[in-house]
């Protein structure tokens, strides 16, 4: 194996100074790209709960089955994340908890239909479970 010149080690300190801030530039643009993500879903307390309720009361119109006590809530609870969030105290956890709930939702397909919207089969059991407390 040969040595390494001066120039060379120069060269891919360079090249690897050039990824590094390649990389983390991407990093800071990414998190400045605006994300549809279900945070008014994430939080009961402190949540527009007109707007929710609003929701809530179509998802009970398409599906009236939810509207019996306990039902919403029984389904929401026996979702993994949903079960995880509950049990957490820090807010911001619970809201990335529920939001990671709401993404498998979309990724296994698990969509509801409200008034030509689509949204999440867990954003629509919090929506219902609110439209009948």
């Amino acid at each position: 194996m040969g040595k390494w010149t001066r120039r060379g080690l120069i060269g891919a300190g360079g090249l690897l100074a050039i990824t590094g801030v390649a990389y983390g530039g991407g990093l800071l643009a990414c998190r400045m790209v605006p994300r549809h993500t279900p945070d008014f879903f994430a939080s009961l307390p402190g949540m527009d709960h007109d707007a929710l309720r609003t929701i809530g009361q179509s998802v009970l119109r398409d599906h009236p089955g939810l509207a019996r006590p306990g039902a919403a809530t029984r389904l929401l609870t026996a979702k993994a994340g949903i079960e995880r969030a509950i049990g957490t105290d820090c807010p911001q956890t619970r809201m990335t908890m529920v939001q990671e709930e709401c993404r498998a939702d979309f990724a296994a397909g698990r969509i509801v239909l409200v008034d030509g919207w689509m949204i999440s089969e867990t954003e629509a059991l919090i929506s219902a479970e609110a439209a009948t407390a």
